[in-house]
């Protein structure tokens, strides 16, 4: 990341911080401490690269939140249109009777 000292170094450690909260797998966290690093060689401001990582850390977590709230549902069932899933488990009561679970949002029973 030398080369990437100046005025580039704090966008790109903003995008790789961001999009690692987010969820994509990035290193966020290695560019943090390539950042303190240059700071600490006088490359780079130690307040900014602190202030630009907490930012970058907080907006990412809340665009992945939104991406899951909105989104992620239709992503993992590949865009079918799917209602509450019940999904039967067997229990450990005498006899092996079924027991079903709600995983949707609504907490209402599963009709057989």
């Amino acid at each position: 990341m030398s080369s990437l000292t100046g005025p580039i170094a704090y966008p790109v450690m903003f995008l790789l911080v961001a999009a690692e909260s987010a969820g994509i797998p990035l290193p966020g966290e290695t560019s943090v401490i390539a950042g303190g690093v240059l700071a600490s060689q006088g490359q780079l401001s130690l307040g900014l690269v602190i202030v630009i990582a907490a930012a970058a850390a907080i907006v990412g977590d809340n665009v992945g939140y939104l991406l899951g709230r909105k989104g992620a549902r239709r992503l993992l069932v590949h865009g079918k249109k799917r209602e509450d899933c019940c999904i039967a488990a067997s229990s450990s009561s005498p006899g092996g009777a079924a027991r079903r679970f709600s995983s949707g949002a609504s907490s209402r029973a599963c009709a057989s």
